[in-house]
């Protein structure tokens, strides 16, 4: 049985953080996610090292997330208000890895039923 060579650098793990609203833009709603994320990937061994905030166009948010996948490990993103009707943020991230977003028809009915509520649009 061979071991790792203890001397072996150790492969770093890395991460970048895309925050995206324009409500954060505007100071509007103030960003409670990064000190949480920068903390729990820590706690993981991966290294957050670049956090960038963009607001809700579609541009500069494909442009973002491909500059950063080029760079780091792991891109996650977070946003100002959470997920609305009209969020591109899903939209846009397929777009920069050119791959489509589809709905499963595995998903489960609470998914779409909560949208169905009286009320909701």
């Amino acid at each position: 049985m061979t071991s790792a060579d203890p001397s072996a650098p150790k492969e770093v793990v890395t991460a970048a953080l895309l925050v995206i609203g324009n409500e954060i833009l505007s100071g509007r709603t103030k960003d409670k996610n990064i000190g949480y994320i920068a903390e729990y990937l820590t706690a993981l061994g991966i290294d957050l090292e670049e956090v960038r905030v963009v607001g809700d166009e579609e541009a500069m948010i494909v442009e973002a997330v491909n500059a950063l996948r080029r760079r780091y490990s792991y891109v996650f993103t977070t946003g100002g208000i959470g997920p609305t009707h009209d969020d591109i943020t899903a939209d846009c991230v397929a777009k920069a890895f050119e791959v489509s977003i589809d709905i499963d028809p595995r998903r489960s009915p609470s998914c779409t039923s909560g949208c169905a509520r009286p009320g909701r649009k």
